[in-house]
Formats: structure tokens, C-alpha cells, sequence
């Protein structure tokens, strides 16, 4: 009875050695090629949920990656419109507070800013934290301004005089402006 239960215990320690040692050596072999892509000259790395690539020693983070978006077409003068401006602003309505359209806000001031350009984050309508309220009507040539309009249905990007309309899933649409700056798309 004793020895029985000696066996038994070696047969469970074993066995859950080599449970562990087999999830060590998965996980060392997953996230191979899986997390490397490549667009054109550029090549992305997929870390926390993000795909990053590096651009004149500038990381930029991605949600999307180029092919997804690629059929999004935008306005030719966007790119050269922020990358003359030395500063824009990023502007959504207050009204639609949701994780997707802050963090897109966020994204695009990370991606957009430069040493000689900075960007500044407002509210389209006035807000309980009064944080500047920028609307189209505020955009010229030399400080443009981004509005984010969330809507799941249809994405688009329009420019109307200085002021670019980022409309449909946040994220989606920031990364194809930016996409469109850093000339990749």
C-alpha cells in the first residue's frame, strides 16, 4: 500500500513537470513569424496588443495594420497640411466619451507630434473639466484641426479647408491619417 503511494505521487510530479516543461517550450515557439510583418519598406512588430514601427527614430503604435486599410482613401492634402502645421489640435465631442475615441485622441498626439510640431487635445463642446472647446471654425492653414466623429457604419476622412473629419471607428481612421503622414499608406 505504501510503495503505491509512493508511485503515485512520482507519476503526478512527473507528470506535471512535463506539463511545464512542454508550456515553457510552447510559449518559447509561439509569436514566431506570427508577430512580424511587413509592409512595403517598413516593418511592423506586434507588442501589447499594438503593432509598432519605427520611423526617423520615432516609434509609432498601431492598432491596425496597413492592408486593413488600405481601400480608406483620404484627401491628398492632409499629409502636406500637418506636416507644414507646427501645431494642431486633436477635438471630439464630449458627448461621446468612450474609452475608443480618448485613446485614439492619444494616439494620434503620440504618433503626430515631432519635434517641430505639437498637437493638443480639446473637446468639440463645452465640458465639465473646461478643456478648450476647438471646432472646425478654429482650423487655418498654419494650426489645423482633427475632429473625431465616432460612427460604426462607415469610415471616412475628409478635409474641409484646414479641418480634418476622422469619422467612423476612432482608432481605425487615426491610424490611417497617420499612416498617410509618415507616407506609408
Amino acid at each position: 500500500m505504501r510503495k503505491e503511494k509512493n508511485y503515485t505521487i512520482i507519476y503526478i510530479t512527473i507528470f506535471i513537470a512535463l506539463i511545464m516543461i512542454l508550456s515553457v517550450i510552447g510559449f518559447l515557439w509561439s509569436g514566431g513569424d506570427s508577430s512580424q510583418y511587413k509592409y512595403k519598406k517598413h516593418s511592423f512588430s506586434y507588442q501589447n496588443g499594438d503593432w509598432t514601427t519605427r520611423i526617423n527614430n520615432k516609434v509609432l503604435l498601431f492598432r491596425y495594420l496597413p492592408d486593413e486599410m488600405a481601400n480608406l482613401t483620404i484627401p491628398p492634402e492632409t499629409s502636406s497640411l500637418l506636416n507644414n502645421a507646427r501645431m494642431a489640435y486633436v477635438s471630439y465631442n464630449p458627448d461621446e466619451k468612450s474609452e475608443e475615441m480618448g485613446l485614439a485622441q492619444y494616439n494620434l498626439a503620440m504618433n503626430l507630434e515631432t519635434d517641430t510640431r505639437f498637437l493638443v487635445n480639446a473637446f468639440t463642446a463645452p465640458n465639465e473639466n473646461n478643456i478648450s472647446v476647438i471646432t472646425c471654425s478654429n482650423a487655418t492653414a498654419f494650426i489645423p484641426v482633427i475632429i473625431l466623429k465616432k460612427n460604426e457604419n462607415n469610415n471616412s476622412i475628409t478635409l474641409n479647408n484646414s479641418c480634418i473629419v476622422l469619422e467612423g471607428r476612432p482608432l481605425f481612421v487615426a491610424d490611417r491619417l497617420v499612416y498617410d503622414v509618415y507616407g506609408i499608406i
